[in-house]
């Protein structure tokens, strides 16, 4: 995550996870150092939440669960990323084919 006061939560390796995440801020806040960071977290797999999200996902796509976030929140994530990669450029473009 970026953002105007820094970045926050940068995992690196995304997969393994290592024991900790990158933590870079502008000035100290919250008992963290100014600049960069590791920022040191109980070593686990992911896996079981990834098992997790699967089977939420087949529950919804089989009829016997809802979707924990609405069509526009999908819609807006991947407009982000098509705008990120320069395929999405003007409002009203390509997005019509979605």
């Amino acid at each position: 995550m970026y953002g105007t006061k820094g970045t926050a939560i940068i995992l690196e390796p995304f997969e393994p996870g290592d024991d900790g995440i990158k933590l870079t801020l502008d000035e100290a806040r919250g008992g963290y150092e100014e600049g960069e960071q590791i920022v040191h977290t109980a070593a686990e797999s992911r896996q079981e939440t990834y098992d997790l999200e699967l089977e939420a996902l087949c529950k919804v796509i089989g009829g016997d669960g809802e979707a924990d976030r609405p069509l526009s929140h999908e819609l807006l994530v991947q407009e982000t990323l098509l705008r990120m990669t320069g395929a999405l450029e003007e409002e009203g473009g390509p997005q019509s084919r979605l």
